[in-house]
């Protein structure tokens, strides 16, 4: 985790997308979070995440469109980021992370028309391990690290 100015932590949920979109908890528009959060999915897709994986799993083509969607969204804020950080692996945690071969196509195509090949280069995007246990253990590493700094 990173923190900036007065120990707050980044909010890169928070990167505008779409100025005319969904509205943010941030007082802002069409934020990352509010295209690619799991109540993002549902508003897109009016189903649970799981079940929308289960529809696709079954080769449902609304629930293939919807995860593509999600993807080529998800691509469009990972690559902002990917300017950012210059990353060489991205880690997609959470329930969602689990849904990625229905969205890993649409993401990895946004972000090879977005990212210049430098940016992308030996680029690996894989699931969390952690799955939805991910936030948590980086709020508790997050804890253990201001507790062990000296003064």
């Amino acid at each position: 985790m990173l923190t900036g100015r007065l120990g707050i932590a980044t909010e890169p949920g928070l990167i505008l997308l779409d100025p005319s979109g969904p509205p943010c908890n941030s007082g802002n528009r069409g934020s990352l979070e509010q295209h690619c959060s799991i109540a993002a999915l549902k508003r897109l897709s009016g189903l649970e995440p799981a079940a929308l994986a289960e529809r696709a799993a079954q080769q449902e083509q609304t629930a293939l469109a919807h995860w593509q969607t999600y993807g080529r969204r998800l691509g469009m804020g990972i690559a902002s980021l990917a300017y950012l950080f210059t990353p060489e692996r991205i880690l997609l945690g959470g329930g969602i992370a689990g849904a990625l071969s229905y969205f890993r196509t649409a993401l990895e195509q946004e972000l090879r028309q977005r990212l210049l090949p430098m940016f992308r280069q030996d680029l690996v995007i894989l699931p969390c391990a952690l799955g939805n246990g991910a936030g948590r253990a980086g709020a508790a590493r997050l804890a253990l690290d201001h507790l062990e700094r000296p003064g």
